[in-house]
């Protein structure tokens, strides 16, 4: 991965991904696509033990809580027992193997860079500061780790989540499945908005402290020059200039977030509310049993999660295309 460092500069929208970009990130993960296709399946089929577990809630509810069979209680929750104990597993393994994915993939990263770095002229470091270059290396490794190896398989676990989620509660009952996706929309909407809001900050917040943290590495390799000069009320203001920028980005994030937490709660417990209230006037008629009520809870929230995360790994992935992007 060759990787440039540019000065920090005022927040713009991201270039468009190209194809030579998907290629290198491709490439950077190909050696690894038999330890990766492993964790996958183990994931797929954790994924697919979770969607059980509504259904046997609702088997509970409507099996146990109102016939009150004590025969069925045994064998519900020994399911459920050996549900969880087969989910568990799975995550060991899933996570193990994806551990050592990614730290051999840090550690290629790391690998590669520091021997393209030694070839590079001398006149590059001249021209760029190393409180710079350090802090580039070390974001741009973070970001393409965390893209090439939590994103794809995230994606995997939230489209069999949305997807599994919809067909059961299709199954389950199409009228009261309709009026919950006719619930979700307004919140993700207010999602992606202010979400595109946080983010852009977020980047903006890294710029100004990866700022503070060049003037202060510049400071301290020249502290020398600095007291033969008396420079040090100009090293303070300088340095103390970046800290108030950074204070300032933090805050405009600390403004955005405090009204898109309650926003976004608020528009979430409204929807829970009207579905409590449709689904229960579908219980007192007899169309729906408390089980299945129970159980549409659960999907709902299985449904909504993904489509809310979707968002943010494809930010994530264009983070990742921009430090595959830069060139030393």
């Amino acid at each position: 991965m060759r990787v440039r460092f540019h000065a920090p500069v005022k927040l713009k929208p991201p270039s468009p991904a190209t194809r030579a970009d998907l290629r290198r990130l491709v490439g950077l993960i190909a050696p690894f696509w038999k330890t990766l296709a492993v964790a996958a399946v183990l994931l797929a089929l954790s994924s697919a033990v979770t969607l059980a577990l509504p259904a046997a809630v609702r088997w509970l509810i409507d099996g146990v809580f109102v016939t009150g069979s004590a025969v069925q209680l045994d064998q519900i929750a020994l399911g459920l027992l050996g549900l969880f104990v087969i989910q568990s597993l799975l995550s060991v393994g899933h996570s193990y193997l994806m551990a050592g994915v990614s730290q051999r993939l840090i550690a290629n990263l790391r690998l590669d860079i520091h021997g393209r770095v030694q070839t590079l002229p001398l006149r590059f470091f001249a021209e760029r500061r190393t409180g710079e270059i350090v802090s580039r290396i070390s974001n741009d490794v973070t970001v393409t780790q965390e893209a090439l190896t939590d994103t794809p398989l995230s994606l995997l676990r939230q489209t069999i989540s949305l997807a599994g989620g919809i067909v059961l509660m299709l199954v389950m009952n199409a009228q009261l499945t309709l009026v919950i996706f006719a619930l979700i929309p307004p919140v993700m909407l207010a999602g992606l908005l202010f979400g595109r809001r946080l983010q852009g900050l977020s980047t903006a917040f890294q710029d100004r402290l990866a700022e503070s943290v060049v003037a202060l590495e510049e400071m301290l390799s020249g502290i020398r020059v600095v007291k033969s000069f008396a420079r040090e009320a100009f090293e303070r203001a300088r340095f103390g200039s970046r800290v108030e920028a950074a204070y300032g980005t933090a805050m405009q994030r600390a403004r955005v977030r405090a009204v898109f937490v309650p926003l976004i709660s608020f528009l979430g417990f409204g929807a829970l509310t009207f579905m409590l209230w449709f689904g229960g006037r579908q219980v007192a008629r007899g169309e729906l049993t408390p089980g299945e009520l129970v159980a549409f809870l659960f999907y709902m929230f299985m449904v909504a999660g993904p489509l809310g995360e979707f968002a943010g790994l494809y930010a994530r992935v264009r983070e990742a295309l921009g430090a595959a992007r830069r060139d030393l």
